[in-house]
């Protein structure tokens, strides 16, 4: 048997070896067993969401001219009344008083709330940039569990006035649309987008498709088209993946071949400032040039 919380247990299937759930796991079964007016929420409805919710790198905050943050999850699991109900401490997770939104069906059946009731509840953990990689997020991956279907910021905008005046969370969701950008697949080409804007150079595209000369198609994590300049971060899938690593290599050269000037950003391009100036200097000249 395992335990969930004060009063509730599951029992692993037979030939099912038993394993650590995280608190998303816990919720999603302790919503199945509190019954169908309680839905998970916040952090744990997050995780199902598949949101970015990290709580590091708050060297961002500063190179945004933003407040010093670092969020504290509170790792328990999850739930919110449907509505009309106080927030409480229930022996080993808690419930939150819900929004009234429609909830959506996850993992193993389990209801939970709306993505965005679940951007709404999350604001408190989501200061500054951390709020636009979600938004930025969910205009990539849309509103739907289980399908991609990506959202424009006019129509995410539209379905946030349809959130009452005065809903918790629903100011800063608002400010963080204003910074938000459409075909962000990344939280890290959300926060290179925003570094570059901060420093005053004109919003760029996303994931910009570009057809190479071996037909196949390379997206450019940050472009201007018209002066065919880009950004391209590389995390560590680039390095420690040798086959994403050659694929990579060779789009590049073939974009080069193809007249665009494309520069590799790691993360301690952004983090150490001479790096970070240099690579300022490098788009200011590119972009004058073409």
């Amino acid at each position: 048997m395992l335990r969930l919380a004060h009063g509730h247990w599951a029992r692993w299937p037979d030939g099912i070896q038993p394993f650590e759930l995280g608190h998303w796991e816990k919720a999603a079964l302790l919503q199945r067993s509190l019954g169908p007016n309680i839905a998970v929420s916040h952090l744990s409805a997050g995780k199902l969401w598949g949101l970015p919710l990290s709580t590091g790198m708050t060297w961002v905050h500063g190179l945004l001219g933003e407040p010093p943050a670092t969020p504290r999850h509170d790792l328990r699991p999850h739930l919110a009344f449907a509505s009309g109900r106080r927030n409480q401490d229930a022996g080993g997770y808690v419930l939150h008083r819900g929004l009234g939104l429609e909830p959506v069906q996850g993992l193993w059946g389990c209801d939970v709330t709306s993505a965005l009731e679940t951007l709404l509840a999350l604001q408190p953990v989501l200061p500054g940039w951390r709020g636009v990689t979600v938004v930025d997020f969910l205009l990539a991956h849309g509103l739907s569990m289980g399908r991609r279907e990506p959202l424009t910021t006019a129509r995410f905008g539209e379905l946030l006035e349809q959130v009452p005046a005065g809903t918790p969370g629903l100011r800063s969701v608002k400010r963080a649309l204003t910074r938000a950008s459409e075909r962000m697949w990344s939280p890290m080409e959300t926060v290179l987008r925003l570094l570059v804007e901060d420093a005053g150079f004109p919003r760029p595209l996303g994931n910009v498709e570009v057809m190479l000369p071996d037909r196949s198609a390379a997206y450019i994590d940050l472009a201007w088209p018209e002066q065919m300049v880009g950004l391209e971060y590389n995390g560590s899938v680039h390095y420690q993946n040798a086959q994403a690593y050659d694929e990579e290599m060779h789009r590049l050269n073939q974009l080069e071949e193809c007249g665009w000037a494309v520069r590799t950003v790691v993360v301690n391009d952004l983090k150490l400032p001479t790096r970070l100036s240099s690579m300022f200097a490098w788009l200011d000249l590119h972009l004058k040039r073409r």
